[in-house]
C-alpha cells in the first residue's frame, strides 16, 4: 500500500505552550513520537507490519494492560516499570465501576437457575446489552445507518465525496437543542464467523472513528479534555472495551484498554455476565457522565477550542488495500 498517497502524513513539531505526557522523568509524549517517525519510515516503504504502526500514523497509541497477549509495551519499546506506572495513571483515571453485591448474587442465581432451564436459548442473553444504551434527554441512539460524527467533515474536507464517510454498527450521541451532535459511544461488531487470527481490520477503524469524535468536538468548541469517548469492538464473543482522551499534544489520542469481556456462548456460560455487567456498567456511567459535561457548555460554558495544536490530521490513503490484515479505511 503507498501510505502517502491521499492527504499524506502530517508532521508533528512539539511546541512549548503544549502539554506532553511525562512520568517521573520518562518522556512519554517524545517516545511516543519517535516510535510515529520510524513508522513513517516503514510507510514510505509501504509496509505496516502492526496495528500499532497503523494508529501511530494518526497519532493513536495504545495504551494496554498485562492481560492483553502480547500487549503494545514492546512494540513501542518501554520497559516493564514504565508501562506500569502508564498502566497505573490511566487506570487511576479511568477506574472500572465494581457492582454491588446484590447484582452479583441475582447473576449468580440466575447462571445456577438456568442450569436446569432446558429451554433457555442465546437469544435472551444478548439484549443484557441493550439496558446499557438506553436513550436519555441527551444521548441518542443509532443502529447500522448512524453516521459516525465527525467522519464527514474530515472526509469531505479531504476529497469532497460525503458517502465516504464512515458508518459504526452502534453509536450513542451527544444531541441537545441546537448544539452540534458528538460522538460518545462507538461500537463495531464482527460476527464469530468473520473473525479471523491476526485480521482486526475493525480495530483500526474503530480506533480512528473515536479519533474524529474527538476532533469534531474540539473543532465545535465544546473542549473539555474531560470529556473522552468510548469504543467497545465486538468479535464474535469477545467484546473489548476502549477509552480514548485527548490531553497532550502528539502523544495525542491515547487509546486505553478498559476491559475485555465476552458474550455468553450458551447456557452452561452465564458466569461470564459478571464481568460483562461490570464493563457495560462503566460504559454506561463514562458516557452519562460525558454527555452532561457537554451539556455544561450549553448551559454554563462559552463553546471556543482550546487544543487547537493537540489534534492532528488524520491521514487518509485513497488507494485500495493489498494486504489482508490491514485495512485501507484509516
Amino acid at each position: 500500500m503507498n501510505y502517502l498517497s491521499g492527504n499524506g502524513i502530517p508532521s508533528v513539531v512539539l511546541k512549548e505552550h503544549c502539554d506532553q505526557w511525562i512520568i517521573n522523568t520518562t518522556p512519554i509524549t517524545e517516545r511516543f513520537l519517535k516510535f510515529r517517525n520510524e513508522t513513517m519510515e516503514h510507510a514510505k516503504e509501504g509496509v505496516l507490519k502492526t496495528y500499532q504502526e497503523e494508529l501511530a500514523l494518526n497519532c493513536i497509541f495504545l495504551i494496554d494492560g498485562v492481560e492483553c497477549a502480547p500487549n503494545s509495551r514492546l512494540h513501542y519499546g518501554f520497559d516493564e516499570e514504565e508501562w506500569d506506572c502508564m498502566l497505573k495513571e490511566v487506570n487511576d483515571l479511568y477506574p472500572m465501576k465494581s457492582l454491588a453485591d446484590d447484582v452479583i448474587f441475582s447473576i449468580v442465581q440466575f447462571a445456577q437457575a438456568d442450569k436446569q432451564e432446558s429451554s433457555f436459548s442465546i437469544a435472551s442473553v444478548y439484549p443484557i446489552f441493550l439496558p446499557f444504551i438506553d436513550e436519555t434527554e441527551l444521548v441518542t441512539c443509532c443502529g447500522t445507518d448512524g453516521q459516525a460524527q465527525g467522519s464527514a467533515e474530515r472526509r469531505d474536507s479531504v476529497d469532497g465525496n460525503k458517502s465516504t464517510s464512515r458508518y459504526s454498527d452502534l453509536s450513542m450521541n451527544f444531541s441537545f437543542d441546537s448544539m452540534p451532535e458528538q460522538g460518545l459511544l462507538i461500537v463495531e461488531i464482527k460476527p464469530f464467523e468473520k473473525v479471523k487470527n491476526g485480521s482486526r481490520p475493525d480495530f483500526i477503524k474503530l480506533a480512528n472513528e473515536m479519533k474524529d469524535a474527538i476532533d469534531k468536538m474540539v473543532k465545535d468548541g465544546m473542549d473539555d479534555e474531560n470529556i473522552t469517548v468510548l469504543g467497545v469492538l465486538i468479535e464474535g464473543f469477545k467484546c473489548t472495551l476502549f477509552v480514548m482522551d485527548l490531553m497532550y499534544q502528539a502523544t495525542t489520542y491515547r487509546l486505553v484498554l478498559l476491559s475485555v469481556f465476552y458474550i455468553p456462548r450458551d447456557r452452561h456460560d452465564l458466569y461470564v455476565l459478571l464481568s460483562s455487567y461490570e464493563a457495560l456498567a462503566t460504559m454506561r456511567k463514562m458516557t452519562y457522565s460525558n454527555a452532561r459535561r457537554c451539556y455544561a457548555f450549553y448551559k454554563e460554558k462559552k463553546r471556543t477550542t482550546i487544543r487547537h495544536d493537540y489534534t492532528v490530521e488524520s491521514f487518509r490513503n485513497t488507494e485500495p488495500s493489498k494486504n489482508k490484515h490491514h485495512s485501507n479505511v484509516l
